[in-house]
């Protein structure tokens, strides 16, 4: 289960940023009350499987983790919808998600869509959390620069 705490922040700067001149970069921590965002610690572990790396990046409705899972000894994305989106009636990702994984797998796309690994709920201070566990798309940077060095143009 993850714990309870506060968001990542960047505990090595002391002195308090000035304020941003541009869209925020991260999320408030106002957003990290009744109905919002589920508060997760980097280390944190959910379901006895999934321990959490670093965060990925945020939204209006949810966050999204890195997470190594122990048991396939893979890396996996963690969406981390808000209380209120979790609630909602409206908000149907979870369903499309389903829908696309249990629908024609023989397509020749199939494999390039976002397949859902997992999901479940994640009980927290603020609410109940839909957790939607995807598999990661980005490639590491390293691996990336060398497959760039072997191109006849420069990167």
């Amino acid at each position: 289960m993850f714990s309870v705490g506060i968001p990542f922040l960047n505990r090595c700067n002391t002195t308090r940023p000035s304020a941003p001149s541009g869209p925020r970069l991260e999320g408030s921590l106002t957003d990290y009350a009744r109905g919002g965002y589920h508060p997760i610690n980097l280390g944190d572990v959910s379901q006895l499987r999934y321990k959490v790396v670093r965060k990925l990046g945020w939204g209006g409705y949810s966050t999204v983790w890195l997470a190594y899972d122990q048991r396939s000894g893979r890396h996996v994305a963690i969406k981390v919808l808000t209380a209120d989106a979790s609630a909602s009636n409206k908000l149907h990702e979870l369903q499309f998600l389903q829908h696309i994984q249990a629908h024609n797998r023989h397509h020749p796309g199939h494999s390039r869509v976002i397949q859902l690994l997992d999901n479940f709920y994640q009980a927290g201070p603020h609410g109940s959390h839909l957790c939607l566990c995807r598999r990661c798309w980005a490639k590491a940077s390293s691996g990336y620069l060398q497959n760039t060095r072997k191109m006849s143009y420069p990167f």
